[in-house]
């Protein structure tokens, strides 16, 4: 697994870490990622996450705590559904969820977020 583009902030004489960049290519993990802990969805400065060409059927509520995302991609995954919770991230501009067997609610949900502004790919 390698976390790329990890950077460090300073502020005042406290040194914070922020990882604002979370993807998953290890081959060793290609395909297994069944589910994301709720521990990722605190990385509130994360502006990437690639979950791409894993097992997920989908995605926490907690989704919405990742203030800062720009760009979520879930492409072949088994996604059914999405939380209603993604309108809230108001920061995402673009959404790569193809090759996923979306239910009709969620193929709902898309079609706002397309009209808050999201670049969807299905």
């Amino acid at each position: 697994m390698y976390l790329l583009c990890i950077k460090n902030i300073f502020k005042g004489k406290t040194k914070k870490l922020s990882l604002d960049q979370a993807i998953f290519t290890s081959s060793q993990l290609a395909g297994r990622i069944t589910w994301v802990s709720n521990a990722i969805f605190k990385l509130t400065c994360l502006t990437v996450l690639a979950l791409d060409d894993n097992q997920l059927t989908t995605l926490p509520e907690s989704i919405n705590n990742l203030k800062s995302l720009k760009l979520l991609t879930l492409d072949d995954n088994n996604i059914t559904s999405l939380p209603e919770s993604v309108l809230q991230l108001s920061s995402l501009r673009d959404l790569h969820i193809s090759n996923n067997p979306l239910n009709k609610e969620s193929k709902m949900l898309l079609e706002q977020l397309k009209k808050d502004g999201v670049s969807v790919h299905l």
